[in-house]
């Protein structure tokens, strides 16, 4: 059967319909990407010229980052940066094992914007894709609503949808074996990497990273 469109005051018209050749008393409509955002590329920047492919995020062609890493990209924002908490996955025998001689709470001291969570971050959510065996083992605490939920999960423009308010503009850390016998680990930031040189790198930041290495080097993904 079907849809039916109310056309409502503030609607914008001129989205294109299909008359089906085979049934002429229906129209199919598609919406595509007509949503209410902050920016949008032009007409016929979708696809590749040289395939004909469409081009722009994995997830418009099947394969979100989340299946992959783990995690997908959640926010982009400014202002103080944030840090990493023990995640609800900590205390098992593998997370154990990465998070040895790290504290509860580490991440706190970076080289830009005072903390290793920040710039751009991504979260883990299995159901863009993430394997539901993975393992959160740290969390994001400390940003604030410079940091806003990315436009492409957003579904309507509305307020809420800072840090400190929506719950999905986050970074967490995961680990998870993968079927061909290897490992990942995702940061889900892009300041972590600004945090290893902290105190000497005397700190949370550089110990995870080590002993994510001192596990792979053993062969013991």
């Amino acid at each position: 059967m079907p849809s039916h469109d109310v056309l409502q005051p503030g609607h914008r018209v001129g989205v294109a319909v299909q008359p089906q050749p085979e049934l002429p008393h229906v129209m199919e409509l598609r919406r595509g990407l007509t949503g209410t955002r902050s920016w949008q590329v032009r007409p016929g920047e979708e696809h590749h010229a040289t395939t004909g492919e469409r081009g722009g995020l994995w997830a418009g062609r099947n394969r979100p980052p989340q299946k992959l890493f783990g995690v997908g990209f959640s926010a982009q924002g400014g202002g103080p940066s944030g840090r990493y908490r023990a995640g609800p996955d900590h205390d098992g025998e593998v997370a154990r094992t990465l998070l040895d001689g790290v504290p509860e709470v580490f991440g706190d001291a970076a080289l830009a914007g005072g903390g290793a969570v920040g710039n751009e971050i991504d979260r883990y959510d299995p159901a863009l894709g993430s394997p539901p065996d993975a393992l959160v083992i740290a969390t994001s605490e400390g940003l604030g609503d410079g940091y806003q939920y990315v436009i492409e999960e957003l579904e309507g423009t509305n307020p809420g949808q800072g840090a400190t308010e929506n719950p999905r503009v986050r970074s967490d850390m995961v680990y998870f074996r993968t079927r061909g016998g290897g490992s990942v680990f995702s940061t889900g930031s892009i300041s972590y990497s600004s945090g290893l040189s902290a105190n000497g790198y005397d700190n949370g930041i550089s110990r995870v990273t080590r002993n994510v290495i001192d596990r792979w080097l053993a062969a013991d993904v």
